[in-house]
């Protein structure tokens, strides 16, 4: 049941739990909604930061020709895997 659904029904329920209980209930489940909205929207800015990175590091080494990137030691079908990499370090390490 939702938050706004509790509302419509606190009137019965208010009668049989008292009026004090059903506003404390209310409260409390607003405030974890909105922390839940909270925390949601701070995982997905993490994900869409990290798919970001991950994007620009894989797209500059595309754009270099194979004989520098075999000078780095990257094979070109690996550049997807060594970008997770190093932004996966980058976060453990500012972590």
């Amino acid at each position: 049941m939702g938050v706004y659904e509790a509302c419509n029904t606190t009137g019965r329920a208010a009668e049989f739990f008292g009026e004090k209980t059903m506003t404390t209930t209310i409260k409390a489940l607003s405030a974890s909604n909105d922390n839940l909205n909270k925390s949601s929207s701070k995982n997905l800015f993490k994900s869409l930061s990290r798919w970001m990175k991950i994007s620009g590091i894989s797209r500059s080494l595309y754009q270099l020709d194979d004989r520098t990137l075999n000078d780095i030691g990257i094979c070109r079908g690996d550049i997807r895997a060594y970008a997770i990499r190093i932004v996966d370090n980058d976060n453990k390490t500012a972590a």
